[in-house]
């Protein structure tokens, strides 16, 4: 018996959302009501959205936001705990993240037609696959506004021209803005 590769790809996928999140909220996305994203980026880790809806929800903007990436000096003033932030930061978790959404995109593609009917009959069938894919979707419907507010929050010269065809890319496309977006300097 094999596993069907559509459900392996998303299960993996899910293992890049709160990578993508972490690198989203950590740097620029610090509530001004003063939530910690922390705990509920921990959480996504093993319960997806679940964990991570109630931050969105709680989530106010700063009072006063700073324009530009953050500074090294401010991610590396937050103590043994500011390893995090920096990696968050760096191309080569941007890349990593990239490289492993479109891995697990062609590994969905390859599953053929077959693998997408056998996909939609775990959908309906599999309670686990039914809330894994919702849960997929909802991530994914929430990342547009993050990547909007992070740009925004970073003074992004290229928001203009690439910000709408970013959201318009589900899953590749906050993965390719980690890639584009100004890095920490």
């Amino acid at each position: 018996m094999s596993i069907n590769r559509v459900f392996t790809a998303l299960f993996f996928v899910m293992g890049t959302w709160p990578g993508i999140y972490a690198a989203l909220l950590v740097p620029t996305g610090r509530s001004g009501n003063r939530v910690p994203a922390w705990p509920f980026l921990t959480g996504s880790v093993a319960f997806g959205a679940f964990a991570l809806l109630p931050f969105l929800a709680l989530w106010t903007p700063a009072s006063q936001e700073r324009k530009g990436p953050p500074s090294l000096e401010d991610l590396k003033s937050q103590g043994p705990a500011g390893w995090i932030p920096r990696l968050l930061e760096t191309p080569f978790f941007a890349w990593y993240t990239l490289l492993s959404v479109v891995g697990c995109l062609v590994f969905a593609a390859s599953a053929g037609g077959d693998g997408w009917f056998e996909f939609g009959a775990l959908f309906t069938g599999s309670k686990f696959t039914h809330v894994m894919t919702l849960d997929f979707l909802t991530l994914t419907s929430l990342a547009p506004f993050w990547i909007e507010n992070d740009s925004r929050v970073r003074g992004w010269s290229g928001r203009d021209r690439w910000l709408v065809p970013l959201c318009c890319l589900p899953l590749l496309g906050p993965a390719l803005y980690l890639v584009l977006r100004p890095k920490a300097q």
